[in-house]
């Protein structure tokens, strides 16, 4: 069985606060970040850049990944609005993906509200 060569990631997330996501979808202006991975990082290190990042940009009061809606869509791969991203069984898929993927240096897309 070949062994499957782990990619760098590259996570473009596009962020909501709640202010913001009351409002029409043409007047939102999201918080925007990024930042790279290896695909054979565990999902838990994951979950906690992308708490980094809202921590970061929305500075909420309570930070709980379980309080906010994670999508994840990769252009010609997965269309928008993509799927969740809120279990490690999740992330196996977006995994799955980026692997099976012939692009060697894969951007995944994330929405978080």
């Amino acid at each position: 069985m070949p062994e499957v060569q782990s990619k760098t990631i590259t996570y473009l997330l596009s962020m909501l606060s709640i202010e913001e996501a009351k409002k029409a979808a043409s007047k939102r202006t999201p918080e925007t970040a990024e930042f790279k991975l290896s695909s054979d990082e565990p999902w838990d290190t994951v979950k906690a850049q992308f708490l980094v990042k809202i921590d970061a940009k929305l500075s909420p009061g309570n930070l709980n990944f379980d309080d906010y809606r994670v999508m994840y869509f990769i252009a010609r791969l997965l269309p928008k609005p993509g799927m969740q991203l809120s279990t490690p069984e999740n992330y196996a898929s977006l995994i799955k993906r980026v692997i099976s993927a012939s692009n060697q240096n894969p951007i995944v897309n994330i929405t978080i509200e």
